[in-house]
């Protein structure tokens, strides 16, 4: 169950292939990072070699490129509590807006999501007394979720696509049709 918490936001999207999430998440990244937004990722599958190959062929401000080329694409498999909850401390000790990036099976965004929501659970009054912004962008492969989609949908304020961040009541039908 997420946290409610005005500076927590939750979004979701879905994604076909490596490419079609790398696609889909850096014009998005490109757009935060211009405002500021650090990035961060808990991976359990690797997009490094996809991000490079689009990002070299982007016409994208060269500081920008950069930033996003310094965003770990690579494996990151934090798996318990403990991983979870050094990685988050470290994010807000350093950062005031941080976009974290979780992809995998449904079964691993899962249980990451609910990781980080322990921790956010526990460090409420940090987040409300430093006024820090957090991002949860999970990432699922559309083909695993046909079953779940509506628990998906339910937890998640937010969908990222290659149109950009929309309401997740917006494009509900849209999803449901797509996966169902």
């Amino acid at each position: 169950m997420k946290v409610q918490k005005k500076n927590v936001k939750y979004m979701c999207s879905f994604y076909a292939s490596e490419w079609h999430l790398a696609v889909m998440l850096l014009p998005y990244i490109s757009k935060q990072i211009e405002k500021g937004i650090k990035f961060d990722t808990i991976l359990k599958e690797e997009i490094a070699e996809n991000v490079k190959e689009l990002i070299s062929k982007l016409n994208l401000n060269k500081k920008i490129e950069e930033k996003m080329l310094d965003i770990n694409w690579n494996l990151n498999k934090i798996n318990t509590q403990e991983e979870i909850n050094k990685f988050m401390n470290d994010k807000i000790k350093s950062e005031k807006s941080i976009s974290i990036i979780v992809n995998g099976t449904n079964k691993e965004v899962e249980n990451t999501y609910n990781l980080i929501n322990n921790w956010l659970t526990k460090n409420l009054k940090i987040i409300n007394e430093s006024n820090i912004e957090i991002t949860i962008i999970s990432c699922f492969k559309a083909l695993e979720i046909k079953e779940n989609i509506n628990n998906i949908i339910n937890e998640y304020d937010f969908a990222l696509n290659t149109s950009g961040e929309h309401k997740i009541e917006e494009i509900y039908n849209i999803y449901k049709k797509i996966v169902c």
